[in-house]
């Protein structure tokens, strides 16, 4: 549906027809409210903060497997030292 305007040109050639396009009706389903905006970028915020936090979680599980495979790399090298001076002794034993 169009609305025809009819408008008077001070210069006398004519008539000029404008058409505007039919704005949405508020009771439409695809009319969006003033604040729909607004919610949507509520949600959205709502949802990138679970996700940091969600994020922020899985950073600390790795950093604590970090530590735990530090510790387990110390304990490592604790005893292939021990084993290299047992190897050493029993070396030192044989000759």
């Amino acid at each position: 549906m169009y609305v025809v305007y009819i408008v008077n040109v001070p210069n006398n050639t004519g008539s000029i027809d404008l058409r505007w396009p039919k704005l949405p009706d508020t009771t439409e389903p695809d009319a969006k409210s003033p604040y729909e905006h607004y919610f949507n970028l509520t949600a959205k915020y709502e949802q990138a903060k679970q996700t940091i936090s969600g994020q922020s979680t899985k950073i600390a599980a790795m950093i604590k497997d970090n530590e735990t495979l530090k510790t387990q790399l110390r304990k490592a090298h604790t005893t292939l030292a021990d084993q290299g001076a047992n190897i050493t002794r029993l070396s030192h034993a044989l000759s």
